[in-house]
């Protein structure tokens, strides 16, 4: 998938021995920053000499740099940051990024699921992300699921284009499918934010019954209020709930059925099936 981004241009640096600068990869949540940390390594540190870190906020917070990080010329081939460790980095060692970037030693800054920013305004870490383009070095967004009307607005925001510049954008629409007309994204400040979802869900389905509609949920207690109210409201209608803390054969047959459309909506926490949102959502 996505991660093929990062390893085979190491797989490639490896086995050519050609020297390539340290490769950061900034993730919206833990689990996927340990997740991804144990797949590269599997992947990588059994067959090549390729060194993978990921560093917490503690570490990235402290006066001094994570030992890891603390010899220049030593420095790792792949480190994973969730997004509040690596706006802690840049917070407090921006000199030693700045370094490594004019030194060419920090090959590349990928921005994985970047698609959250949109749904997780709540978060003002994000806001950060808009800086780190003054390190001059090349940045990557990755994101499964935002279409293609919106990157380059999403590139503008994070300082990777502008009128005279655009960014490059590389759509895979082969890949998720085209989306459908009336794709789109809604922020607003609301009292009773599960209320006001569970009414415009019943308003989606009503209006357009033959998409599929995946509501994401910023905490399980909203997930669980809104899957409730839903099933009432519209019984039906199939819906299915998934959090975190399902097991996660169970996250993965949910997924499975969901892309197959074998329900109507799926309610999960943002920290759940990420990145499993499919063509056939119309919103």
């Amino acid at each position: 998938g996505k991660s093929l981004a990062w390893l085979l241009p190491l797989v490639a640096s490896a086995m050519t021995s050609k020297k390539m600068g340290l490769q950061i990869v900034v993730l919206p949540y833990n689990f996927l920053v340990s997740h991804l940390d144990n797949s590269a390594r599997e992947i990588l540190q059994d067959k090549f000499d390729v060194s993978v870190v990921s560093l917490t906020t503690i570490e990235c917070s402290e006066s001094s740099l994570p030992l890891v990080l603390a010899n220049d010329d030593h420095l790792p081939n792949l480190a994973f940051f969730g997004l509040d460790a690596f706006v802690s980095l840049h917070t407090y060692h921006r000199a030693s990024l700045f370094r490594w970037a004019r030194s060419g030693k920090i090959h590349r800054i990928f921005l994985d699921e970047i698609h959250t920013l949109f749904g997780e305004l709540f978060r003002e870490k994000y806001d950060h992300l808009r800086q780190i383009a003054q390190y001059g070095v090349p940045i990557t967004t990755l994101s499964g699921t935002v279409p293609p009307t919106l990157v380059l607005g999403l590139s503008r925001y994070l300082n990777m284009a502008n009128k005279d510049n655009d960014a490059d954008v590389i759509v895979s629409n082969d890949l998720l499918g085209t989306f459908p007309p009336g794709f789109n994204i809604s922020c607003g400040n609301f009292i009773n934010i599960e209320a006001e979802a569970t009414r415009r869900a019943k308003d989606v389905m009503s209006c357009t019954p033959q998409f599929g509609l995946h509501l994401i949920c910023a905490s399980k207690k909203s997930a669980l209020r809104i899957f409730h109210d839903l099933s009432n409201l519209v019984p039906k209608y199939k819906i299915e709930l998934v959090t975190a803390d399902i097991p996660k054969e169970e996250q993965a047959e949910i997924a499975r059925k969901w892309s197959a459309g074998e329900f109507d909506i799926l309610v999960s926490t943002s920290s759940a099936l990420v990145g499993n949102e499919s063509s056939r959502c119309q919103a």
